[in-house]
């Protein structure tokens, strides 16, 4: 594992005092300009073998990812931290980790803190294992099954299914739904729907309420739209094809804001752009095409706009960046690129924000919010500014959306605020250790922050 580093300024230091205020600037500091970043390299088992692969697909708050590489004479599925490089799982297809370390993958769940693996069952209709391509911090796991023995090239002959601890493994009622790709932490899922015109939904576990996606993009004589993820704040993000059918766009969705369609590199809209991951700061990571079937990995926020990874990371030499396919709350992405300029096989790399704060967010339209500590035991710092004056509302909501306390509520100024919030609801009651939401409000835009409180 070898680590690369870029260097960066820090002009926000005299925004807090003490420790909150170095944790506030930092992210301050890169919120006008592209995030930069240092770069680890994840090798296969045997690197010294020419046609060695190595993928990471999943990697949470932690730092701790999963994946699988080669391992002669097959392959392995591994769990990976900085500290630890990679150890070896049961199982191959590492799909998913979750905030307790948990990898889902194939048919199987392991917890690497005991040991302790299981199995999930066969789903209902399905002929095959299931497999399983996510898993969320309540132990629920998403994937879908086959239906039959045979040919699947075009995903059609499957079904989506869930799986919990308590609830064991069940299918859903979509209409022609084929696979759930993603669960967040509120038990909402999202898949796609195949067979004719392919299309994204969302999916409510606990009430099965199904939103199709298409209706929410612009239309075309083709349609197709599938999904790729969706963070903890209900934000989707995916691929839509074009009016002329010649290329795919990228998009965010929310149920509130509806559809934005993401730029293009290099201004080319005959240029795919393929989301594949968003976290709850509403930055997305993929992959999109630089020239004809050539693919960089790139990171979009609403602030700074689309960014080939490649330009804000120094790189082993003849190193290319071409996929990155998650990034968790703090910044973290895990992708896999190659060594060029010709063919190479696939190696895995983790990219690690050079200042990195932990939850940073993109700032709307010169809005910033910033949480510190966080997590926190107790009371939290609030510092947020605004380009303009005007009313200012701060609140704390649960993971559904409901209020728990007013933090702010007044006229305020132009400029940089802050503000604190003690770890209690709206009767003056300590609140329970979990995750929160904390949103701040002014001309008629919002930021959401997410923060863990423990005890």
């Amino acid at each position: 594992m070898k680590r690369f580093q870029i260097s960066g300024a820090n002009p926000w230091a005299r925004w807090l005092p003490g420790a909150s205020a170095f944790f506030l600037a930092a992210a301050f500091a890169t919120s006008a300009s592209a995030q930069s970043y240092d770069f680890l390299y994840v090798d296969a088992f045997q690197s010294t073998y020419d046609l060695k692969e190595c993928y990471l697909f999943d990697i949470n708050n932690s730092g701790q990812a999963c994946g699988h590489a080669t391992d002669l004479p097959s392959y392995s599925g591994f769990s990976w931290s900085p500290a630890a490089d990679k150890t070896r799982i049961p199982f191959t297809l590492a799909r998913g980790i979750n905030g307790a370390g948990k990898i889902a993958g194939l048919n199987q769940v392991l917890d690497p803190r005991n040991g302790q693996l299981v199995t999930i069952p066969l789903v209902p209709g399905a002929v095959a294992n299931p497999v399983a391509l996510d898993i969320n911090d309540n132990d629920v796991v998403v994937g879908y099954a086959q239906i039959c023995f045979c040919s699947n090239s075009d995903r059609t002959l499957q079904i989506p299914f869930i799986w919990d601890p308590v609830g064991g493994s069940r299918s859903i009622a979509v209409p022609g739904a084929k696979e759930l790709v993603k669960v967040n932490n509120a038990n909402v899922a999202v898949g796609i729907i195949r067979g004719g015109s392919p299309d994204g939904f969302v999916y409510e576990i606990a009430t099965g309420k199904t939103t199709r996606l298409e209706p929410f993009l612009p239309s075309t004589t083709y349609p197709w739209t599938e999904v790729a993820d969706i963070n903890d704040l209900g934000v989707v993000t995916g691929k839509h094809r074009s009016a002329d059918a010649l290329s795919f766009h990228g998009y965010v969705w929310s149920q509130a804001a509806g559809a934005t369609l993401l730029p293009h590199l290099l201004g080319n809209a005959a240029l795919d752009v393929l989301p594949q991951a968003i976290n709850d700061a509403g930055m997305v990571v993929g992959m999109a095409e630089v020239a004809e079937h050539v693919f960089h990995a790139f990171a979009w926020d609403a602030a700074t706009g689309i960014h080939d990874l490649n330009s804000l990371v120094t790189l082993p030499e003849n190193f290319i960046l071409d996929r990155a396919l998650e990034i968790n709350d703090n910044g973290w992405i895990v992708g896999d690129g190659h060594f060029g300029p010709g063919w190479s096989s696939s190696q895995a790399f983790v990219l690690i924000p050079h200042a990195p704060v932990l939850g940073v967010e993109s700032p709307i339209s010169g809005m910033e919010l910033r949480l510190s500590p966080n997590p926190s035991r107790g009371a939290v710092g609030i510092g947020y500014a605004s380009p303009n004056g005007g009313a200012v509302r701060i609140g704390v909501f649960d993971l559904r959306g409901r209020k728990i306390a007013g933090v702010v509520e007044a006229d305020q100024t132009a400029g940089a605020h802050v503000a604190h919030w003690d770890g209690r609801d709206a009767a003056g009651r300590s609140v329970a250790p979990g995750a929160y939401l904390i949103r701040l409000e002014m001309a008629g835009k919002a930021i959401t922050r997410k923060f863990a409180l423990v005890r």
